[in-house]
């Protein structure tokens, strides 16, 4: 069973930590800066990138999908949980799902609104077992009470969930996992997610020149490829994605984008790469359209991907730049210059810009992990940034809070599809570091949502998860 916990969210006041003005911060100010109302959805919660949606909006609540760290005092680690939060009120609901699945952000759950109105929240630990889980709520717009946990056995290791609906479908259910052969695959399950059957292999691609890979950016020891994919619907018939062809620390990785329609997979342009999804065969991942090409100097990782109202794609992904002497010897002593990108396809080519400076690595095992940025669903001109560099110079950001160098939320803005961006500051001067922003498919209103402490590994984390509703931001002021 899972276990319902109600509280009253506290609004973070004016401290000498933590400071919630409206305005731009000035560079001699010591004070913390948050533009707007600083609101703390959830205490102690974590996740990863590779599931979708993480968050969502249902009238008047926001729903966030989270697994608990393991350095929360007096919190269980690894439990996997959903959050109601209530925007007009600002209290939350927050309910169990498994209790103590696995400390680890990359079990964090997928959240969806069946087309009778009850959640389904779906969730795997870190390829350590063959289950797929899941849960549906009792009832309509309502967290307090779930029925049973499911699983199904999908037959090899599985990680992630990613669950879309399509008002064009509405009898099925999607969820996207990495499962046999570490590949993207897909299962569905019918409108009342009573059930779901692993259906099919999204992609196909080894580390053989056969399939297109390039043996002089293969950096990693194992064979075994793993494309990282990202993926966004329209929510009436379509699934885009993009993918890399590995971790980045197993290959110099490019960007590749492909979109589901109908069953079957197609480039950017429509062209279809494999006409039946819901088989074992998988689309060669070098088919579908290549937005940008990696080399040692420029090694991708997938971020974000959204789809504007013509039904083209926008995207960001990081790349790192300071790998190619480094790499191969496995010190992990590179990971010190991480770039965000921009692309965005008008429907006859894709336009791809360095966007932003990232920073640096979040933690010393894992050269590629960044602070992660998230695209606007509602404008994509409009982009917000976790780094812990001036988005335009590189430089460090040292926070006159406390002396010390922090992740901080910026937005940028762009008018020529990402060939050049102003940047202001969300957050600035802080005592924490503010990671991993992701924003909801919300057609009234903005809501900014990240996560607010300290991040030392996938499994050891102090985090808060904070938002910001239609963040308050003056261009004119502060131009970073």
């Amino acid at each position: 069973m899972g276990i319902y916990v109600r509280q009253s969210i506290v609004l973070l006041l004016v401290t000498t930590g933590l400071l919630a003005i409206a305005g731009c911060p000035s560079r001699s100010s010591e004070r913390s800066f948050v533009a707007g109302e600083l609101l703390t959805i959830k205490q102690n919660g974590g996740w990863c990138w590779f599931q979708r949606p993480r968050a969502i909006v249902d009238g008047d609540h926001a729903l966030v999908g989270t697994v608990a760290g393991a350095d929360y005092a007096g919190s269980q680690r690894g439990d996997i949980e959903v959050t109601a939060f209530d925007i007009k009120s600002r209290t939350s609901e927050t309910f169990k799902a498994h209790e103590r699945l696995q400390s680890d952000d990359h079990a964090s759950p997928s959240i969806a609104v069946l087309p009778d109105g009850r959640y389904l929240t779906m969730y795997t630990k870190h390829g350590s077992d063959r289950l797929m889980r899941w849960r549906v709520s009792a009832r309509p717009r309502d967290v307090s009470e779930w029925e049973p946990e499911r699983t199904t056995d999908v037959g090899a290791s599985v990680t992630y969930s990613n669950t879309f609906i399509l008002s064009h479908e509405p009898d099925r259910v999607y969820n996207f996992y990495r499962g046999a052969g570490h590949k993207p695959n897909v299962m569905i399950g019918p409108a009342s997610a009573s059930r779901f059957q692993p259906s099919g292999q999204l992609l196909k691609w080894e580390l053989t020149p056969a399939l297109g890979a390039d043996p002089v950016k293969i950096t990693g020891r194992s064979k075994i490829a793993k494309p990282y994919v990202v993926y966004q619907s329209n929510s009436i018939d379509t699934i885009h994605f993009i993918t890399t062809e590995d971790h980045p620390r197993g290959y110099d990785n490019g960007i590749y984008h492909g979109f589901i329609r109908d069953g079957a997979v197609h480039d950017s342009f429509g062209r279809v790469v494999d006409d039946n999804m819901l088989d074992q065969n998988g689309a060669k991942l070098v088919d579908l359209t290549r937005v940008f090409e990696g080399d040692a100097e420029h090694v991708a990782w997938t971020t974000d991907i959204d789809v504007d109202e013509r039904g083209h794609p926008y995207i960001a992904f990081s790349v790192q730049k300071d790998g190619a002497p480094t790499r191969r010897i496995k010190q992990n002593v590179d990971g010190l210059d991480h770039r965000y990108y921009y692309g965005r396809f008008d429907g006859e080519r894709w336009h791809v810009h360095e966007m932003a400076h990232a920073g640096t690595k979040l933690y010393v095992h894992e050269q590629n992990y960044t602070g992660l940025a998230a695209l606007d669903p509602n404008d994509p001109n409009t982009v917000y940034i976790s780094a812990n560099s001036d988005p335009v110079t590189g430089e460090p950001l040292v926070s006159r809070a406390d002396g010390r160098r922090h992740w901080e939320i910026f937005q940028g803005r762009t008018g020529n599809l990402g060939a050049s961006w102003k940047w202001t500051p969300i957050t600035f001067n802080s005592s924490t570091d503010n990671l991993r922003p992701v924003i909801p498919v919300w057609k009234d209103h903005t809501l900014l949502i990240w996560l607010r402490g300290t991040y030392r590994s996938m499994g050891r984390f102090r985090q808060d998860v904070v938002g910001l509703l239609d963040p308050t931001v003056h261009h004119d002021q502060q131009d970073l």
